[in-house]
């Protein structure tokens, strides 16, 4: 894993309002469940209204990533050597303009989206590599397969080899500990 590794996606969205949609006072609530909260440990599941720390209201933009017309969320973790769940339901709101006034849920906007990273370790990256490039070869475009295996081998190339005197040392290591168990 390189060093700051993480995982997660993203979502941009922009809301264009037709004919008798909404156009005032408009909000997102979105509600998160996963298993590793932003304030805890990996296994610390939560099922909450996603807000900015300290907001007053359950909207998503009581903070600096969204207004009435647009939404941008990017969750991330910091142990991608994790299994992750991430799960959301967003939806566009007409908020109060008053407290005993209600919040009007529009339920037909509503978008489930997220994201899920399983780690396997000990994978033969190669092997991998060879098996993926005959799917993708004939299934992508060509300028989409050119992308996958550019950014492939960037990554296989972040990756880094031991050196020889690394390699020598557990040699030598490896080595001595066979001849202290010989004498044994």
């Amino acid at each position: 894993m390189g060093r700051n590794a993480e995982v997660g996606a993203y979502i941009d969205i922009e809301y264009k309002p037709g004919a008798g949609d909404p156009k005032d006072n408009l909000h997102w609530i979105q509600v998160v469940s996963d298993n590793h909260s932003i304030e805890g440990n990996h296994g610390d599941r939560e099922n909450r209204v996603d807000v900015d720390p300290g907001a007053r209201t359950p909207y998503y933009d009581d903070g600096d990533t969204a207004d009435q017309r647009n939404f941008f969320d990017a969750p991330r973790r910091p142990d991608p050597e994790n299994n992750h769940d991430w799960i959301a339901a967003l939806f566009l709101v007409k908020g109060r303009d008053s407290v005993d006034k209600p919040v009007t849920i529009y339920t037909n906007s509503g978008i489930l989206w997220g994201w899920t990273n399983i780690f396997f370790r000990d994978v033969d990256l190669l092997g991998f590599h060879d098996a993926v490039h005959e799917n993708l070869l004939d299934d992508l475009p060509e300028e989409q397969y050119v992308l996958y295996h550019d950014e492939f081998h960037r990554e296989l190339a972040a990756i880094p080899e031991p050196s020889a005197l690394t390699l020598c040392a557990i040699g030598v290591l490896c080595l001595a500990l066979y001849g202290w168990r010989r004498r044994k």
